[in-house]
């Protein structure tokens, strides 16, 4: 694997499954299909909405992650936190 192959491969990982809760911070904010902020919208979250996080992704620069089948938020995204 080349060096740069490697960078890729560690920015855009998922990492290991863990199931724990979360509190939407954000006054509102987008489910998308996928992980990352060009997919698809299938809901909307609120400030105070409670989540259950089942998988997170980070792309060395934001946090994803996953609150249902193909359901996606942003957690941190562009420095700002939306879901605690």
């Amino acid at each position: 694997m080349s060096e740069k192959d490697d960078m890729v491969a560690r920015r855009e990982a998922p990492t290991t499954p863990q199931k724990r809760n979360g509190v939407v911070r954000a006054r509102s904010l987008q489910v998308r299909k996928e992980h990352n902020a060009n997919a698809d919208v299938v809901a909307g979250l609120k400030a105070g909405d409670k989540v259950t996080i089942l998988e997170t992704w980070i792309d060395g620069k934001n946090i994803w992650v996953r609150i249902g089948d193909s359901q996606w938020a942003a957690m941190v995204y562009n420095g700002e936190t939306y879901i605690e």
